[in-house]
This record gives C-alpha cells, sequence and structure tokens, in this order.
C-alpha cells in the first residue's frame, strides 16, 4: 500500500498486482476492506485461481458493476480486480494472457479519470529524457510473444 501510495503522489507509475491462488480466504471482509481503500490507487489486481476449489469469493471479489462495500460503507468507484480460472484456459495460454489482460486498459484508464489525470496530463509529468530512455529499453527488448493477441 505505502508503495501504491508514492505512485499516487507521483503521478507516473500504475502497479499491477498478480495473485495465484486456490480459492480459499478466510478474511473476507478485511479482504474487501484492503480493495475499497485501493480504489483511490494506481493499482489493478490479477488473481487467477488454481485448481478445483470454490471460486465464489473471487467471483465476488472481480467486482465488474462496482458494488464492493466495505465496512465502514464505502464503495468501490471502479472496477479494479480481474479474476480467471485457470481450468477454463489451460490448454490455451494465449487466450488466457488475453482474458488475465482484457480488464487492464480499462481499469488504467477508470482509474485516471477518478483521479481527473488525462493522458496528456500524465505525459507532461514525463521528463523527455526519461522517455527517450523507456523507448531505447523497448527497443532493445526481446518481441513480445503476445503482440499478435
Amino acid at each position: 500500500m505505502e508503495q501504491c501510495e508514492e505512485f499516487k503522489r507521483s503521478g507516473t507509475h500504475y502497479m499491477i498486482l498478480f495473485i495465484l491462488t486456490d480459492g480459499e480466504i478466510h478474511d473476507r471482509a478485511e479482504v474487501i476492506d484492503l480493495l475499497v481503500q485501493c480504489n483511490t490507487l494506481p493499482i489493478s489486481i490479477i488473481i487467477v485461481g488454481i485448481g478445483e476449489g470454490d471460486f465464489a469469493i473471487m467471483h465476488e471479489l472481480d467486482d465488474d458493476n462496482c458494488q464492493m462495500t466495505d465496512s465502514r460503507g464505502n464503495r468501490t468507484q471502479r472496477d479494479l480486480v480481474q479474476f480467471v480460472e485457470f481450468a477454463k484456459f489451460s490448454n490455451n495460454g494465449i487466450a488466457l494472457a488475453k482474458e488475465v489482460l482484457e480488464e487492464l486498459p480499462r481499469q488504467v484508464a477508470e482509474y485516471y479519470q477518478l483521479v481527473n489525470m488525462s493522458p496528456e496530463d500524465v505525459a507532461k509529468l514525463f521528463k523527455e529524457d526519461d522517455i527517450k530512455r523507456v523507448k531505447m529499453e523497448m527497443e532493445e527488448e526481446e518481441p513480445n510473444p503476445y503482440d499478435r493477441i
């Protein structure tokens, strides 16, 4: 949470938390409180369910309709969780990757809308040297196998 708070202050970073789970949550209320608290932070949470467990709570946390309410009555204002059951895509890695990342662009856009920052505002936070450095690093990387999706 502290790192996300720092990212929020800088405005130049967005965090993705990737969780693998068997579906068991023993502190549901605390998890919901934390998710509602994360609502105003630059973070998306991707959860992949492994195995044949009961994923009912995970589906509840994947709150596409922004109905999640914490113990103090605060409600989420955006979707920040994506849940995917691995077993449904275990034979198709490309489909799994597509499903896992499907909501991410919208979640990032919703966050920046929530904090009243346009793409232009975010771009202004980066120095020209930073942009050149990132472009050079991207050119040096190996091609992304998911570019064909």
